[in-house]
């Protein structure tokens, strides 16, 4: 049975109320026809409906009040403008506020029904989209049980040092109150994994946790993506979206690498934090929002203070609770720990037969100060599972030697852990980064993502490997 489809029809003509009825009595939408603006409002009070039809030429208040008084209340989505030929200022007005969905008097039966069959057609599509998104909520809780119950540990922050359970102990805390804070940390020492830790141990682990990355948002797309804009607000702009600060209502926002937004939108960010209201571009209502704030930077204290990466009035807003993540040469009795989870992962995702590290590559591990702490760690047991099989006997001497000016530009290992020659590793690399595009439908993103490497990091590898886009071999 299809679902229900509600439309309120206003009109101050019964004839043309009479005509909408007529026009639409072949189809399955249950139609309510009033006449005039007070008449809708009160209907609008006790009732839901999913588009209004409304002429714009009406005494008292016009349609076109009507709509605007729908829009700021938030009650119906879509709405359908019906206006005569001599309408043209009510119609740049209309225009102006964002509106596109116009019938003309007199119009064509046939013009009525597509306009409407079209919304509902849409509005069939959002349903399908909800009811798909609730499978997949039910389908990723469903396999995050069965991961947690095969790798038990609580989001990977794994590890019984003193250095880092003095920090869980204050996320634990954060996380009850749901307060604002900043974590502070080098890269690769997990920021966004504790973020997720405070989410998941807080009131707010059932409401959305959205990371952005705020190196990657450029100045012309930070108002855009953050707060969202309404459909004819600029050019491009053909459908109004909600910004991210919306979509994490209720939730956790994750302002990865905070330091990098530009100091004049960083105001724009401190007010929507201090006032907990957001505005979208072109509109002119403002929306309340509940959303606990995270932010991470990979710079030091003393930089933050200076005022060098970010405001003051920010820092001090964000900045009430600093987290400071150890980097791993500050926690090496974690080390086996750490190298034991990684290993089991890799194995288990490789589905290999790469025995466990032994007492003696443990000892030349805890030599390595790790300078690209838990993210070269990782990276470091996956290279080890995936190429042991291409010599049984490691090259313990060279085992944890990284070549420094390969990791410092791209965020990766090169360890030299097998015996063969540099141009076999080369090949071994080259093999995986394909295997790995082509895993993901070459999304250069998710790749990255997958291999544990920054997304400049994976395109200076493809360059240098002659990978295309679409993974085949540009060196030809």
């Amino acid at each position: 049975m299809p679902p229900v489809f509600r439309i309120l029809i206003v009109d101050d003509d019964p004839y043309a109320l009479q005509n909408f009825k007529l026009g639409l009595k072949d189809f399955s939408y249950e139609l309510v026809l009033v006449n005039g603006y007070q008449a809708a409002v009160e209907q609008l009070k006790d009732n839901e409906f999913h588009l209004l039809i409304t002429d714009l030429k009406m005494p008292y208040k016009s349609g076109l009040d009507l709509a605007e008084y729908v829009i700021n209340n938030n009650l119906i989505d879509e709405i359908i403008l019906v206006t005569g030929y001599g309408d043209e200022p009510t119609i740049e007005r209309a225009i102006k506020l964002g509106f596109r969905d116009f019938i003309r008097k007199p119009y064509e039966e046939v013009d009525l029904q597509r306009s409407v069959e079209k919304i509902y057609r849409n509005y069939l599509l959002k349903l399908e989209n909800e009811e798909l998104k609730k499978k997949l909520q039910v389908e990723n809780k469903i396999l995050k049980e069965q991961i947690s119950k095969e790798l038990p540990e609580k989001f990977n922050i794994i590890g019984k040092s003193r250095a880092l359970g003095e920090v869980l102990k204050k996320a634990e805390i954060i996380a009850r109150y749901s307060t604002n804070c900043l974590l502070q940390g080098e890269s690769g020492t997990g920021k966004e994994l504790l973020a997720r830790f405070i989410h998941q141990n807080g009131p707010r682990k059932d409401a959305p946790f959205i990371p952005v990355n705020c190196a990657a948002l450029s100045p012309t797309l930070f108002e855009a993506e953050l707060f969202g804009y309404i459909k004819g607000a600029f050019t491009g702009a053909n459908e109004t979206k909600p910004g991210l600060f919306e979509v994490a209502n209720h939730g956790i926002l994750f302002l990865d690498e905070i330091s990098e937004i530009p100091e004049n939108l960083q105001a724009k960010l401190l007010r929507v934090i201090e006032e907990q209201k957001i505005r979208r571009i072109g509109d002119n209502k403002f929306r309340e929002i509940d959303v606990q704030v995270i932010a991470s930077t990979n710079r030091s204290m003393k930089d933050l203070e200076s005022e060098k990466f970010i405001r003051k009035d920010l820092f001090h807003r964000i900045g009430s609770a600093v987290l400071e993540l150890p980097p791993l040469r500050e926690r090496k009795e974690d080390l086996p720990e750490l190298v034991d989870y990684y290993y089991r992962k890799y194995a288990k995702l490789y589905n290999t037969q790469t025995p466990p590290p032994d007492a003696r590559m443990l000892e030349e591990i805890k030599k390595s100060d790790w300078p690209g702490n838990i993210r070269q760690l990782s990276n470091f047991i996956q290279n080890y599972v995936l190429f042991y099989e291409l010599n049984s006997t490691p090259d313990y001497d060279g085992l944890v030697r990284a070549q420094e000016q390969e990791e410092e530009e791209l965020g990766i290992l090169s360890f030299t852990f097998i015996k063969g020659t540099m141009e076999e590793i080369e090949e071994a690399k080259k093999l995986l980064v394909q295997k790995i595009l082509k895993l993901y439908n070459y999304n250069k993103s998710k790749a990255a993502r997958h291999l544990g490497i920054t997304y400049p990091g994976l395109i200076k590898m493809m360059e240098r490997f002659g990978i295309a886009n679409n993974g085949e071999d540009n060196r030809k």
